[in-house]
């Protein structure tokens, strides 16, 4: 539990730092949706992130905000898998 909430932690702060913080509605779909991303696909590019999130239909900001946190958790993964 502690290693989920730390990771919950990088997300919160990178969506923070980029400006990509969504309403209550998806904001937690998409955390749960990026941990597991982060965990089992390469996310290389930006075209990948942006296919990989495209489930996640939200209608409160862009998603390129969004696009800059995962590209940068991706680039800091680490000890994420």
């Amino acid at each position: 539990m502690a290693r989920e909430a730390s990771i919950l932690g990088r997300i919160q702060e990178a969506f923070r730092q980029h400006h990509g913080l969504q309403c209550e509605f998806v904001g937690p779909v998409s955390s749960l949706a990026i941990i597991d991303l982060l965990r089992h696909h390469p996310l290389e590019t930006d075209d990948k992130i942006r296919e990989a999130l495209s489930g996640n239909i939200c209608r409160c900001t862009g998603y390129e905000n969004i696009v800059n946190a995962v590209r940068e958790l991706a680039s800091k993964r680490g000890p994420l898998r």
